[in-house]
């Protein structure tokens, strides 16, 4: 049941956004009525965060520090992209926590920031090691923040923009190959930036 109505409202969440979902639209679609809700979650807000973090535990990324850690920084910057960017472009629910995520810190920001700053937290400040890495430690800490938060921010973009994906890949549903060379584009845009600033830095 629980299990049920969390995917029910990822799917709506997803779609329609935090705000334009009601309590009434969930239990439509998983088929319970709102005193299972209220049992279950308490409430609307409870139930979305719920929702956030279930579906972002489901996602590659939870893992992934792990598995690149001994990697080299170039490398592990490239599969902190190449993971982000098909988990935004898978279409099961594990896609649906970017697509969230991306419509509702434009709308509410403090909210999520609430929700998922534990969540988040341990991830991003693994990537902003990964840039005083690239860096030779030559960033201080503002320039460092904003490295990760113009790349995460760039790939979550297509989160929601669809037109930002049609302009780039001329289509809604890019392949693994047009996928790639967004992938090998980011790096490489990024890498340059970062050398630039550590040359500036010296």
């Amino acid at each position: 049941m629980k299990n049920k109505i969390i995917e029910a409202a990822s799917e709506l969440f997803a779609t329609k956004g935090y705000q334009n979902t009601t309590v009434r639209d969930i239990c439509k679609k998983a088929g319970v009525y709102q005193l299972s809700i209220n049992y279950h979650f308490g409430s609307k807000e409870n139930l979305f965060k719920e929702v956030l973090l279930k579906t972002y535990e489901d996602t590659e990324e939870t893992i992934l520090m792990e598995k690149i850690k001994d990697f080299p920084p170039e490398k592990q910057l490239e599969e902190i992209i190449r993971t982000r960017l098909k988990s935004i472009f898978n279409r099961d629910k594990k896609g649906r926590i970017f697509k969230i995520a991306a419509k509702e810190f434009s709308n509410n920001y403090e909210f999520m920031v609430e929700i998922m700053s534990t969540t988040l937290l341990k991830y991003l400040t693994y990537i902003k090691s990964i840039f005083a890495k690239l860096s030779e430690n030559k960033l201080n800490d503002f320039e460092l923040n904003y490295c990760v938060y113009l790349l995460m921010s760039h790939l979550s973009a297509l989160s929601v923009h669809e037109k930002a994906v049609l302009v780039l890949f001329n289509t809604k549903n890019p392949d693994d190959e047009q996928l790639e060379q967004f992938v090998q584009h980011v790096k490489k845009f990024i890498l340059a930036g970062v050398e630039k600033l550590r040359e500036e830095a010296r």
